[in-house]
């Protein structure tokens, strides 16, 4: 995200993190709120690279072009850390950067099982937890928001991603295809909810 520019170098997995503090629209800079609902636009870019990862991995591309596109994702994690940093604090977003990476690396682990007809099981179960983690992080951030819906959503993606792959590699493209327009919905659904509980969050 360029027009922020803080980078998130601390990988702090247990720093406390506390619901966004209520504030006063006056105190906000208006150019502040001009970029709160640039999460869209990030959650979005994480499903489009998502699906280019998977479909490098289907497609036998070099292991650098798949680099090129996990660093890309990695990079995204940063500027989704940044955009949480800049409107509910530092701790938030260096709780969600590890968070965040892990599901990317999960994701990967499992593809690449998928690709080499591996066991998926515990990968599977790795990443619904890390799914749940995620849920609790945003739940303590918006707790105004149930902690069922965010459950939910961190299911539902984890469960969809998981399905793209499995798409591409029994070679119905249209299915995964489907399933990646699918996700980007969930996507723009989940990061509404975060713009909702940053909205509640100013009076």
């Amino acid at each position: 995200m360029k027009v922020l520019v803080l980078y998130l170098a601390a990988m702090v997995l247990l720093l406390p993190i506390t619901p966004c503090a209520r504030v006063d629209a006056a105190e906000l800079p208006s150019s502040k709120m001009e970029h709160v609902n640039d999460i869209q636009n990030l959650f979005k870019a994480h499903g489009l690279l998502l699906n280019q990862i998977i479909e490098a991995a289907y497609n036998n591309k070099p292991q650098t072009d798949i680099d090129i596109i996990k660093n890309a994702l990695l990079s995204n994690a940063q500027d989704i850390a940044t955009y949480l940093t800049y409107f509910c604090g530092k701790s938030a977003g260096q709780k969600f950067e590890p968070l965040f990476d892990n599901h990317i690396s999960l994701g990967g682990e499992y593809i690449n099982a998928v690709k080499n007809h591996l066991p998926t099981e515990e990968i599977t179960q790795k990443a619904l937890k890390n799914g749940d983690d995620l849920a609790a992080f945003f739940y303590e951030l918006f707790p105004t928001i149930s902690k069922n819906v965010w459950q939910k959503m961190w299911e539902d993606h984890v469960k969809m991603e998981a399905e793209q792959a499995d798409a591409y590699f029994q070679n119905d493209i249209d299915k995964g295809l489907q399933l990646k327009n699918a996700s980007l919905v969930e996507l723009q659904q989940l990061s509404t909810l975060i713009v909702e509980g940053i909205k509640q969050k100013i009076k």
